[in-house]
């Protein structure tokens, strides 16, 4: 075993060694991406750092000089004029960037000139190449025109004019203003910090003239500035431009298109990756770019502090296998009991339980029985108290599960359940062994100073009885467990009928699934009497089931399944849509044609509502709206609440009960005196009626309680001012048993069964 397990550990570090590699080569790829993508930000933001310095420079001397040619008009164009002189003085001298002011005539002659210059030195601007076209635009235009990068032999220098018209008051042009801007030097805006290193910077006008580029020496200027890009570099440039962005050079002259990024190769064949925009404004390119071979020095020292890094990696790697060998000799007994056993209880897992169970079996029999075992409002625990005191509760209860079942094989299944497998099937005997054991759970746990007494279910399946299978026992248990939760009996044993029921459950949990689809619910309508007149006063809508494999199924069995999966919701709906429907139609035959109708005496329409649907979002709201649609004058609408699903939801229902009693919608307290709890709701709720649970009624013919708890019932709705129904009557004592003690309505088969719409058509009109 331990040379199996040192070749596969060798073949481990040897798979490890190739995946360093490889993890050596992602790396450096993703370097050279993460490189490629810091110059990517670098170049773009130099791009708009150069680009908004030069557009706000440009837009600075452009205002400076409408202020300047203002002046002059007043001052005079003319070199005879000291006063003008000065102006452009005053403005060269605080602007650094000028190297020169002149103010030339419409035909290119110099007329007036800043005092650091001959005049007789400068050429027509309309006779020079590099000025004549510059001259001529600014001649047409009212913005500022930048001119061709030139060496000024007036300046001895490379310089960028900037050329502006001068318009007098008559809007007529007397004259162009031009000054000349250092290419380079300290006080060039065309310098940045952003040109230092390996960055190139260049600008080149519309017409493909180089204005500005960092990168070439003094030598090669004069080639740079003097001749336009040659047209084979541009299509080469504007082919990659336009399969990287979809647009030429010509869109970007006419476009706001931003900046852009990608690589290409320039005239020398080098590849570049570069950042360009270009000014609407004044008219040119911006490029900020790298030379792609000079970023690999980045990826020099990162890749060798990778590589040692994985060299010593595998270095750590070699003597960690080696003492991960000897280590898993000594921690193979510890891991094999921890996944065998829960670690907060050390109790055996269901792992433990599918490896060993065969062998246990051999030890105590093939019969036994499955004991499921979970505890009570458990959850209340941990949440009011926290999970550490829950937790010292599930140490105990291991603790006395272990010591009472001593001869069974007891296993954690998970939060608060527990299972017991032991070596009884006998039903007497092991019913008891568990009720004793409850009694003996029930008894104080001190977690600090705090003292729970603990209460569980219990659900038994027993073998051969049961089946054989242990996940087919346990199913069983499990379904015996909630049953005993249900019956709040303590423990409960599986019977045949047990899975029957819960067969059927799950069959009519399928089936509501379709149900409305098939059209298979209807309604039935059960009449509400006054007691001392006989007059019906309205009637309490009853959903009735029919399936084709179920036939009939009562409300009773299959209203709980459907609140439980949800199906309630749409059931709902549809009772309310059709109840409304239907009702519509009575109403029109029959109650608004009876004079005993009227405001003071409107006749009701009681339907049952789930907490589901009361709390479902916008549920009173489409209640709502089919209320105001189906308004009929003399009805009123009651909403019917078993009493226990209010206690259970006092603290959400108050509000929602509010806004139903101000929709005009009466509430009805159906089932009451089945609830467990205080009777102080009824006075904080908007209670119109409570209904006596008709298991109380029909044991009014023989048992004295019933009679004094109807009779207490009645009292309580007459002190509160609400309304009493019974319903269940079937005989004529009970029904004389509630005159006595003015009971002012009841419901039941001892007047009419639940009627569908045509029968209670035919029901009220022999009432009139």
């Amino acid at each position: 075993m331990s040379e199996v397990l040192s070749k596969v550990l060798w073949r481990l570090y040897l798979y490890i060694i190739l995946v360093s590699v490889s993890l050596l080569a992602l790396g450096t790829k993703f370097l050279w991406d993460t490189i490629v993508s810091e110059v990517k930000t670098e170049l773009i933001y130099a791009n708009k750092i150069i680009s908004r310095s030069l557009s706000a420079l440009l837009s600075k001397d452009a205002a400076l000089i409408r202020i300047t040619s203002d002046r002059l008009l007043e001052s005079g164009l003319s070199e005879d004029s000291p006063e003008s002189i000065k102006l452009l003085d005053d403005l060269l001298s605080h602007n650094q960037e000028l190297v020169g002011i002149t103010i030339a005539n419409l035909q290119g002659e110099v007329q007036l000139v800043s005092s650091n210059i001959q005049k007789d030195h400068l050429p027509n601007l309309l006779e020079k190449a590099e000025t004549q076209n510059a001259f001529t635009k600014a001649l047409n235009s009212d913005s500022m025109v930048m001119g061709r990068t030139y060496f000024s032999s007036v300046y001895n220098d490379w310089v960028v004019p900037l050329h502006f018209r001068i318009k007098d008051k008559n809007q007529e042009v007397v004259g162009v203003f031009s000054n000349d801007i250092k290419l380079y030097g300290n006080n060039s805006p065309w310098q940045n910090s952003y040109m230092n290193g390996t960055l190139r910077v260049s600008v080149i006008n519309s017409s493909y003239y180089f204005q500005f580029a960092s990168f070439v020496n003094e030598e090669g200027l004069e080639a740079l500035f003097s001749e336009p890009i040659q047209t084979v570099y541009l299509d080469m440039f504007s082919n990659a431009l336009f399969e990287k962005t979809g647009h030429t050079l010509e869109d970007f002259k006419t476009q706001n298109l931003g900046i852009n990024f990608m690589e290409y190769t320039n005239h020398t064949g080098e590849l570049l990756v570069g950042a360009f925009s270009y000014d609407l404004n004044y008219g040119h390119f911006i490029f900020t770019t790298h030379k792609k071979a000079s970023l690999t020095h980045k990826l020099m020292a990162p890749l060798a502090w990778l590589s040692s890094l994985l060299l010593l990696f595998n270095l750590v790697l070699l003597m960690l296998f080696k003492y991960l060998s000897n280590l898993q000799r000594k921690s193979k007994a510890i891991l094999e009991h921890q996944s065998q056993h829960d670690q907060l209880t050390t109790l055996p897992n269901l792992y433990f339980l599918a490896r060993n169970f065969s062998q246990w079996k051999k030890a105590n029999g093939s019969v036994y029985s499955v004991v499921f075992i979970d505890l009570d409002n458990f959850k209340n625990n941990n949440d009011i108290h926290g999970h550490s005191v829950g937790d010292k509760i599930l140490i105990e209860v291991a603790d006395r599960l272990q010591s009472y079942f001593k001869n069974g094989l007891c296993v954690r299944q998970g939060g608060d359940e527990f299972i017991v497998i032991i070596p009884e099937v006998e039903k007497d005997k092991i019913t008891s062994l568990c009720q004793n054991f409850l009694l003996k759970l029930k008894l104080p746990i001190k977690v600090n100073e705090l003292e729970f007494s603990i209460r569980a279910s219990i659900g038994i399946a027993r073998s051969p009885n049961d089946g054989l299978d242990m996940e087919g026992l346990f199913r069983k248990a499990d379904i015996a467990m909630y049953e005993a939760k249900r019956r709040k009996c303590g423990v409960y044993v599986f019977t045949q009928q047990l899975d029957i029921r819960n067969v059927r459950n799950a069959t009519i949990s399928k089936e509501l699934n379709h149900a409305l689809l098939k059209n298979e619910f209807s309604l039935v309508y059960q009449p509400q009497i006054e007691v001392s007149t006989n007059r019906v006063i309205g009637v309490e809508v009853l959903l009735r089931w029919h399936n084709e494999t179920l036939k009939n199924v009562p409300p009773a069995e299959f209203i709980p399944i459907a609140e439980s999966t949800g199906a309630i919701l749409d059931i709902g709906d549809f009772v309310f849509a059709r109840a409304f429907e239907e009702f519509l139609d009575i109403y029109q035959k029959v109650i608004k044609k009876d004079s005993k109708y009227n405001h003071d005496n409107k006749f009701r329409l009681a339907i049952n509502v789930s907490i589901l649907q009361l709390s479902r979002e916008h549920f009173l709201e489409r209640l709502f709206e089919l209320f105001e649609q189906y308004q009929c004058e003399y009805a009123n609408l009651m909403l019917e609440m078993t009493e226990t699903l209010i206690i259970d939801n006092l603290d959400k229902i108050g509000g929602l009960l509010e806004k139903v009693k101000q929709a005009g919608i009466e509430i009805s307290l159906d089932d009451f005196g089945t609830g467990f709890s205080s009777l102080s709701y009824l006075t904080k709720l908007p209670i119109n009626e409570i209904k006596i649970d008709q298991s109380f009624v029909q044991g009014l013919d023989s048992e004295t309680n019933n009679i004094t708890l109807v009779k207490s019932i009645i009292n309580l709705g007459e002190n509160l001012d609400i309304n009493v129904l019974a319903e269940g009557v079937e005989t004529e004592t009970q029904l004389e048993t509630l005159k006595t003690f003015k009971c002012k309505y009841v419901q039941g088969f001892y007047f009419s069964k639940p009627l569908d719409k045509s029968s209670l058509l035919k029901y009220l009109k022999a009432q009139e």
